[in-house]
């Protein structure tokens, strides 16, 4: 591991981007977080065995905010958000992707809302899509997301936390901010996931007494692009394998709280491999379809 202008400060947030070949994507990601209102912030890119100077981008910006930490063993996703987890050291943190954009009132908005709510373990917010050219487009379901969660700023915890989270993933990922205090409830990611891993460490921080607060504004922007590192897995049927496993272990604890979800188990998990199986259809992709339909299918 080598280090590059490393700075810690325990009174700012830490963004934490984790990548592999960013370069390209990362002069945005960058220039969206020094647009922010609040400015005191650390950057470290938590570089996983690049090959393409990734890094080089970073420095390049002369900011001594920024800093590099770059690894020699190129490990996996879940892996290499574990080594953000382990270096944060501010009162809050964030694991940005390398090739999203903050909204300017991200890092202001999300900071004040978890300061007023000092028992909430993590915070996320709404998000807009956007495409390669930072240009806004329609999602259905980034629409259902929104409409999942309460208009109004809301924690969610306990039994009627899980239940919130059972149907499906709500939160976008990247745009979580988390209370580094409240490590100790979800340690790390699991690194045999791939898809599920970040709806995973949600679901175990609830099952620890933790709470979730969604901020009820939209501050983030979500790129969909081609090249993204989840675009094969989503084209896979590994993300139905683990949406299965992990809405098992939810409905098992809901069991065991007594808020059993029996009429709506799968019910999320079909409107995904149907609008997949949709996708596959109009690119005359029959075979792929069919598969999705016989996995959900066997499972009901």
């Amino acid at each position: 591991m080598k280090t590059l202008l490393t700075q810690t400060d325990s009174n700012v947030v830490q963004i934490f981007i984790p990548c592999f070949n960013s370069k390209a994507t990362l002069p945005k990601t960058i220039k969206s977080i020094l647009a922010q209102t609040m400015k005191n912030f650390k950057v470290i890119l938590v570089d996983n065995a690049s090959t393409d100077d990734s890094g080089l981008v970073l420095m390049e910006f002369q900011d001594d905010r920024f800093s590099v930490v770059r690894f020699e063993e190129n490990v996996s996703l879940g892996a290499n958000f574990n080594r953000c987890i382990e270096l944060a050291s501010a009162n809050f943190f964030c694991i940005m992707h390398a090739d999203d954009e903050y909204e300017p009132n991200y890092l202001e908005n999300m900071i004040y809302s978890l300061d007023h709510a000092p028992s909430v373990s993590m915070a996320f917010c709404n998000a807009n899509i956007i495409d390669e050219g930072s240009r806004r487009r329609f999602s259905v379901k980034n629409e259902i997301k929104k409409r999942a969660s309460k208009m109004t700023s809301t924690q969610y915890a306990g039994g009627k936390g899980v239940l919130w989270l059972a149907d499906y993933n709500k939160v976008i990922a990247p745009s979580v901010m988390f209370r580094t205090s409240s490590k100790n409830l979800f340690e790390t990611y699991r690194m045999d996931l791939k898809f599920t891993l970040d709806w995973d460490l949600y679901f175990r921080i609830l099952q620890e007494g933790g709470k979730i607060l969604h901020v009820s504004q939209t501050l983030f922007n979500y790129r969909i692009h081609k090249n993204q590192q989840t675009a094969a897995l989503i084209a896979s049927m590994e993300k139905y394998y683990e949406m299965r496993t992990i809405l098992d272990r939810i409905y098992a604890e809901l069991d065991k709280l007594g808020l059993s979800l029996e009429s709506r188990k799968y019910r999320s998990l079909g409107l995904t491999i149907f609008m997949d199986a949709m996708i596959d259809i109009f690119r005359f992709d029959f075979y792929k379809a069919k598969q999705k339909v016989l996995f959900f299918k066997a499972i009901i």
